[in-house]
């Protein structure tokens, strides 16, 4: 048996931030970012339509998007304080994925930061608030995912809390907040959307709904990035649905090494602080090239290059075009290739080798990857991807 878990209700459309009129409650607390939230109005906006409903509201903003237990706990003891019916995240996929784990700290208090990072079945959830997610960028599908990335405070690097639970009961997806974003951030965030359809689509466990949406979104990446990127409204639009597309498959069907690869190299190398999606599509031919060698893989590659109008005559030859094809957008969008040329410095890289290898083999991403791996092949996957053999 399968499970597809997508939110109650997903909203879709200019101006579909407007139903956050339809939310019933007595209290509301938004959980958002920093600045850049507010001077762009979209705060302001949220707070008027809440503030229709009647319902008294808590604002918790600043958070880091390198967020972790310690900021997760003050915002958590502020929901314990004000008792929300519902929660409002507003923001990428970081400010969501806090909103998730202080959600979690405010119906169970007594959680620790190890159980928070292994399997939970916290079916019960919802006992006191429920959660309403709205992304202003374009990249992580937090908003309709299973999952939180929670970083440790002591290391950097990013953990998944994962439980079905943490779906979100409304997903609004408005492309005038999507228009927001910054080119870098639409860059970096699409970049990493298009990582995990495509990982989605090749996953173990992907089934016939989870690589439906996981190939629509690649579809539409692929039409509509480059545009999206240079402002044209039409195409952020439709890459902002896209990545609800990616998010709903890789939450349900699991992604693979490359999203493991930048859990913890993003924030493990803390001289760098490369961005999530920025490393994940650097990360992603390399990945491509070492899941190849698996023939069903192969095959699966192959489909998909076919399916969004690459052209080869063999299964290799289409593979070799879909990651030609990835090469031109990180050449378009002046990504660097390599770990290296992406800023990590040679002696944190060594310094770092061995632990990161150990970590990456461990993180759950790494198990639903399609062929399976040790931490002796990451390690030469490592190296490969920093001096871009």
């Amino acid at each position: 048996m399968t499970r597809l878990t997508v939110p109650r209700d997903i909203f879709l459309g200019r101006g579909a931030i407007g139903e956050l009129e339809s939310l019933r409650g007595s209290k509301a607390t938004i959980v958002t970012g920093g600045n850049p939230i507010r001077r762009s109005g979209i705060l302001d906006r949220a707070v008027a339509h809440i503030g229709k409903t009647g319902m008294e509201i808590d604002i918790i903003d600043g958070v880091d998007p390198q967020f972790n237990m310690r900021t997760v706990i003050p915002g958590a003891r502020r929901m314990i304080e004000f008792e929300p019916q519902w929660i409002i995240a507003l923001g990428g996929g970081s400010v969501i994925d806090a909103a998730k784990v202080m959600w979690l700290l405010y119906e169970y208090p007594e959680i620790r930061f190890n159980e928070l990072i292994s399997p939970l079945e916290l079916v019960s959830l919802r006992r006191k608030a429920k959660l309403a997610a709205i992304p202003t960028t374009s990249g992580q599908g937090s908003e309709v995912g299973a999952l939180a990335v929670l970083a440790d405070a002591k290391t950097g690097v990013r953990y998944h809390v994962n439980d079905h639970g943490l779906v979100p009961d409304m997903a609004i997806l408005d492309p005038d907040v999507a228009d927001t974003m910054p080119k870098p951030v639409a860059i970096n965030s699409g970049m990493g959307a298009l990582c995990h359809a495509i990982e989605a689509f090749v996953s173990p466990r992907g089934f016939m709904l989870s690589e439906t949406y996981a190939l629509g979104a690649v579809r539409e990446m692929l039409s509509h990035l480059v545009a999206s990127c240079e402002g044209d409204p039409y195409a952020r639009e439709q890459v902002h649905y896209a990545q609800c597309m990616a998010g709903i498959a890789a939450s349900n069907a699991g992604m693979g090494l490359t999203q493991a690869f930048a859990n913890k190299l993003s924030g493990g190398f803390a001289q760098s602080r490369i961005p999530h999606g920025r490393l994940s599509a650097a990360l992603l031919p390399y990945v491509i090239r070492y899941n190849m060698s698996d023939p069903q893989t192969l095959t699966k590659y192959a489909n998909l290059a076919r399916t969004v109008g690459l052209a080869g005559e063999s299964e290799t030859s289409l593979v070799h075009a879909l990651i030609e094809r990835i090469n031109s957008l990180l050449d378009r969008f002046a990504i660097p290739k390599t770990l290296k040329a992406l800023g990590i410095a040679p002696n944190d890289f060594e310094e770092k080798f061995v632990a990161m290898s150990k970590l990456i083999n461990e993180d759950v991403a790494a198990a639903t990857n399609p062929r399976k791996v040790s931490e002796k092949e990451v390690g030469k996957l490592l190296i490969n991807a920093y001096e871009g053999m």
